[in-house]
């Protein structure tokens, strides 16, 4: 589900930026139009102002695609609480994939625009576990 990923994105940003995150919400998937998906996530941020806000700018450049939908600010002495509801969005696998020894020379000029844009886009970090070593006891029945 795009909504793990929003939520590591989310995880991730806030750590960059010194920021507490708390009351961590989703909700079910909504189906939109064209089999493009959308899950609701809130929660709480408190921090300083600046913190805040390139959290809020990191938020647009971000991958999956999210956007924010409600954003309530409080600010009390020199901490600014932010409550957030975002969508995160999502569209399944395509169905065909195309052959890997065939170059792709038929981009039209919206589509490299699209992927111009997409290349500053942050996406979320995929933790690649190593195996472990078998530290356990050779013989189960041995005290």
């Amino acid at each position: 589900s795009s909504a793990l990923f929003g939520l590591s994105q989310i995880k991730k940003m806030a750590l960059e930026n010194s920021l507490l995150l708390s009351n961590l919400k989703s909700a079910s998937p909504t189906l939109l139009d064209n089999d493009i998906s959308s899950i609701s996530i809130a929660f709480d941020t408190e921090g300083s102002y600046q913190s805040v806000f390139q959290f809020l700018q990191a938020i647009s450049k971000a991958l999956p695609i999210m956007n924010i939908t409600k954003l309530e600010l409080t600010q009390q002495s020199e901490v600014l609480r932010a409550s957030i509801t975002l969508n995160v969005y999502t569209a399944p696998l395509p169905k065909v994939i195309p052959s890997l020894t065939t170059a792709v020379n038929d981009l039209t000029p919206q589509e490299m625009q699209l992927i111009s844009e997409f290349e500053g886009f942050s996406g979320p970090n995929f933790v690649e576990l190593s195996p472990q070593v078998n530290e356990g006891k050779e013989d189960l029945f041995v005290n």
